[in-house]
């Protein structure tokens, strides 16, 4: 997910988890609580302030991980809030590789004919640049990990090595 920034941790040499750090919904949960108390402080309903909380609490509650089990030999992804959350297991044998790629949001894919530039190729500035993880497998198809602004792109490529590391499959960079 674009908002949060996942953090890897390793539970031990065989179980790595790709999740939303706590300080991340402790801070959310903060703001909630915050704004939850602008209702106690002034108890006429308010469109905005409500709006504001719902998102707030939203975001204190989702929950988005990846479990890379060595040991199980599954990657196990899940995401959602409370009680309303969905797993997708997949097994090391489905999985093809990992890739890792950049691209540019609104830039063209397509390759342009033999000695043609393509005018967008180039990164305009108002235009950002970005870093993934995927998935590829046999089951799903690509799976998007994670993705990050360009800044972020070193710190990603290692948590992908160590990730692809761990399950024994190839990490492709383009």
């Amino acid at each position: 997910m674009f908002f949060f920034n996942l953090k890897l941790i390793r539970k031990s040499e065989d179980l790595y988890i790709l999740t939303i750090p706590l300080h991340t919904r402790l801070i959310m949960g903060f703001f909630s609580l915050a704004v939850a108390y602008t209702f106690v402080l002034d108890p006429a309903f308010s469109i905005v302030p409500a709006f504001f909380l719902a998102v707030l609490l939203l975001t204190t509650f989702y929950k988005e991980s990846w479990v890379f089990d060595k040991k199980e030999q599954t990657v196990v992804y899940g995401f959602g809030l409370l009680f309303l959350y969905k797993k997708t297991v997949v097994s090391f044998d489905s999985i093809e590789n990992f890739l890792f790629e950049g691209f540019v949001k609104g830039s063209l894919t397509a390759k342009p004919e033999s000695g043609e530039e393509n005018p967008l190729s180039k990164k305009p500035k108002l235009r950002s640049e970005f870093w993934k993880l995927t998935l590829q497998n046999s089951k799903y198809g690509e799976l998007t990990i994670h993705t990050v602004k360009g800044k972020q792109r070193d710190v990603l490529l290692e948590k992908s090595r160590e990730i692809a590391r761990l399950c024994g499959k190839r990490l492709l960079e383009k």
